[in-house]
């Protein structure tokens, strides 16, 4: 991969991705440092779960074509696991 240069479009298909998901990551993390109503963090961690599921669905999508590792989407689709059961604990709970 050494000199690899993926597509212009990639970057600029994939960095709103990335952008809107780290944005929704921003808004949950404020969220724990303060008390919300009741519904709200279902709601905070179920907007990052949808914008993490884009993101994925792009990176494994266009992997070959962009360079993205294997070991990459695999970190991906792990931190989504932890995001589906972090959100069925919160939305269970409300």
């Amino acid at each position: 991969m050494a000199g690899f240069r993926p597509p212009e479009s990639c970057l600029k298909d994939f960095t709103p991705l990335r952008d809107e998901t780290a944005r929704r990551a921003k808004l949950l993390k404020a969220a724990t440092g303060r008390r919300f109503a009741p519904g709200e963090a279902c709601q905070l961690v179920h907007d990052y779960e949808l914008a993490q599921t884009k993101m994925i669905d792009y990176a494994v999508a266009h992997a070959s074509l962009c360079g993205i590792p294997a070991k990459i989407t695999d970190q991906l689709k792990a931190n989504h696991e932890n995001t589906l059961t972090v959100m069925r604990k919160v939305c269970t709970a409300t």
